[in-house]
């Protein structure tokens, strides 16, 4: 007539036969309970084999990281409570790929790939699921990349799309017709990490894409090798870089060469050299990677310019090599190098590193410093005079946390999220609502 969970009765039982029941558990606290089952001849005992056990409902109290590619494919690790048999980790609607219950408190989670946006992660344990809450948020974060002439993004679960010039294939649909809107790059539909569209001068030019697994596949032009698979004949559809299949971290387009960084800290670059941006000593191209002459580990981050190169070497110290017309290597000469050579006073703390045509600008210990050709005023100290080593931008001395140097202009963005941008500003590209250029950092409006 009655079954008791502790002192509860079930909420519903049903007796199958003189050796079974099934009965709907009642809620209640966690802890361990005796099951017993009481009939006219009387109630069970309690017993060791008659134990049931309340498990808590799972808490999340923290994700790390926060954020993480469209793609998916990255660790997360979940800190909370009440993970003991933990069968699920869902990402909004989208179940982990693989989760690993490393104790009763932490979690590890391969995250699915998303779509743009924030989401709840939650744990599903027989003790129920988790519940969202501010704490236990996830961003899935796209990624966009300009050339010259054309447009790439990724798209939910890592997908390419790209827009603008295909003279040379360089949206990677399979045809040579412009585009006004996204097109999907062939085969590239998923699990892309990471975007680089090549070309910054009046050239049509390539883009790369790097893949959760560490691939390399680029596409477009190919005049000079810089798609890396051993000719010089375009694609208008994703190649597979010679010996890149796995391993790469970071990818990043110059004009007509390409550059990565492998998972061992090495730097390798394909493609045209005249002026030595491959960093091999010499100024022979290469249609397939190559490595860069000491940048073998330690490297945390390159950047490839127009036709320079610059790179975060081990312990922070920041490395260029290629054209250096401008002054953009950054070592107190205007001396073009085929090897890297170390940027003047920056041997340590850098963080951040962005090359582009004749100058370079980089995060040093929080501070921006910008080196190179300064017409514009795009190396943002107050003046228009070049300069072969780096100077410091005014303001910007502390809690720079990102910083991207452009032809003429220049902008960071501050650990406080506020976006700053010095140099020519004919066409507003400033964003501080007027079209007068900057010698100093302007606040961007709205941001």
């Amino acid at each position: 007539s009655k079954v008791l969970f502790g002192t509860l009765p079930a909420t519903r039982f049903t007796v199958a036969s003189a050796t079974k029941i099934t009965a709907v558990v009642p809620a209640a606290t966690a802890g361990t309970v005796n099951v017993r089952v009481t009939t006219p001849s009387g109630t069970s005992a309690g017993a060791p084999q008659n134990r049931y056990t309340y498990q808590a409902v799972p808490t999340v109290t923290a994700v790390s990281p926060t954020e993480g590619p469209l793609a998916g494919a990255n660790t997360v690790t979940l800190t909370g409570t009440s993970f003991t048999g933990a069968s699920k980790v869902l990402f909004g609607s989208r179940p982990a790929t693989r989760l690993t219950v490393v104790s009763a408190t932490k979690i590890t989670a391969v995250a699915p790939g998303g779509a743009p946006g924030t989401v709840s992660v939650r744990v599903t344990t027989p003790g129920g699921t988790s519940l969202g809450t501010s704490q236990n948020r996830y961003k899935y974060v796209g990624a966009i990349s300009a050339g010259r002439f054309h447009t790439c993004a990724l798209a939910t679960l890592g997908a390419v799309k790209c827009w603008g010039d295909n003279e040379f294939g360089e949206l990677g649909n399979g045809t040579t017709v412009n585009s006004s809107t996204p097109v999907q790059v062939s085969g590239l539909t998923s699990g892309v990490k990471a975007i680089s569209a090549g070309s910054e001068s009046d050239t049509p030019g390539h883009t790369c894409a790097l893949t959760t697994g560490g691939a390399v596949k680029c596409w477009g032009g190919n005049w000079d090798g810089q798609l890396g698979n051993g000719t010089t004949t375009g694609s208008s559809t994703p190649v597979q870089v010679s010996g890149l299949t796995s391993g790469v971290v970071a990818i990043t387009s110059g004009l007509f060469h390409t550059c990565a960084l492998t998972s061992g800290g090495a730097a390798k670059c394909w493609g045209f050299n005249g002026t030595g941006q491959l960093g091999t000593g010499t100024t022979s191209g290469s249609k397939t990677p190559v490595q860069v002459t000491g940048l073998t580990t330690g490297v945390t981050a390159i950047t490839a310019g127009v036709m320079h190169t610059c790179a975060i070497a081990a312990g922070g110290a920041a490395k260029c090599w290629g054209f250096n017309s401008g002054g953009q290597l950054g070592n107190g000469t205007t001396t073009t190098s085929p090897t890297p050579l170390q940027v003047t006073g920056l041997a340590t703390g850098v963080t951040a590193i962005n090359a582009d045509t004749w100058n370079t600008c980089a995060v040093a210990s929080g501070a921006a410093k910008c080196w190179g050709y300064n017409a514009g005023g795009q190396l943002g100290n107050g003046t228009t005079a070049d300069s072969a080593t780096p100077v410091q931008v005014s303001g910007l001395t502390t809690g720079v946390a990102a910083i991207s140097a452009g032809l003429f202009h220049a902008c960071a963005l501050t650990v406080a999220g506020v976006a700053k941008c010095w140099g020519a500003n004919a066409d507003g590209q400033l964003g501080n609502g007027t079209t007068t250029d900057s010698l100093t950092p302007v606040s961007v409006t709205g941001l």
